[in-house]
């Protein structure tokens, strides 16, 4: 389950990488437009914002995902807990089976010998 997570996790972020890319572009042609008035951010501004929308839609699909993961966390975590109670109480059992069989066997042993 965490590995879920951390994957949901990582994929959200590669999901935001073309938004900063576009940040980027659009930062690069501002200081470009500072030094040089002919040079027009439009372009830049216009794909800024139509990667904005895109990225909006499928990260906040994503998102929804990932914190649905995050909420099963605890019952993950308790599921463990449960198991692992459930597992020392078999291997409890399986101890007391197996000294009982050590005591039959040396029952039917000694037995045998008397025999």
């Amino acid at each position: 389950m965490l590995d879920k997570v951390r994957i949901a996790r990582t994929t959200l972020n590669f999901k935001k990488q073309p938004l900063l890319d576009a940040i980027k572009k659009y930062r690069q042609a501002q200081s470009l437009s500072l030094l040089d008035p002919m040079v027009s951010t439009e372009p830049q501004r216009m794909e800024l914002l139509e990667v904005k929308r895109e990225t909006a839609l499928i990260v906040a699909a994503h998102t929804e995902k990932l914190q649905m993961l995050v909420e099963q966390l605890p019952k993950a975590k308790s599921n463990v807990y449960i198991a692992m109670e459930q597992h020392r109480f078999i291997l409890r059992e399986i101890d007391s089976l197996m000294r009982h069989r050590d005591a039959i066997r040396e029952l039917v042993f000694v037995k045998n010998v008397a025999d």
